[in-house]
């Protein structure tokens, strides 16, 4: 979603990503390795308008967020980025995780970037809410 800047605020773009368990095939660690592709789309964008602020809202259930979570995943720093906290991201720390994440996650190239956490908050029902905005190093 693009919402286009006017003479209050800068142009304002939001991708959304929704996920839960459904009757999708995917891997979690797939499904990882996605969420890093949509951040580095993000973060392509934002390189070609640099004006505009990026943002990636993430919502997932109990299972995804577990998989996150987890210290053998390596991801624990990124799922649970306290809000005002940020996190950079470069080819050492995709390349730190499974084939399987590395692959989908390299979809768009792996590039070094930052993210701001804006938000993290769980939610009934076993439903986690992140916003990250994605920001040039």
């Amino acid at each position: 979603m693009l919402i286009p800047e006017n003479k209050d605020y800068p142009e304002l773009v939001f991708e959304f990503k929704y996920d839960v368990k459904r009757s999708s095939t995917s891997a979690r660690t797939a499904k990882a390795g996605h969420l890093f592709a949509d951040i580095f789309r993000l973060f392509l964008y934002k390189k070609e308008h640099q004006k505009s602020k990026c943002f990636l809202i993430y919502v997932t259930s109990l299972e995804q967020a577990n998989y996150l979570s987890k210290k053998e995943n390596r991801l624990n720093d990124f799922f649970n980025l306290p809000t005002g906290q940020t996190l950079q991201i470069n080819s050492d720390y995709v390349k730190n995780h499974a084939d399987t994440f590395v692959n989908a996650a390299k979809a768009y190239g792996i590039h070094e970037c930052k993210i701001l956490s804006c938000l993290n908050t769980d939610l009934e029902n076993s439903h986690y809410v992140r916003i990250y905005e994605i920001q040039i190093i």
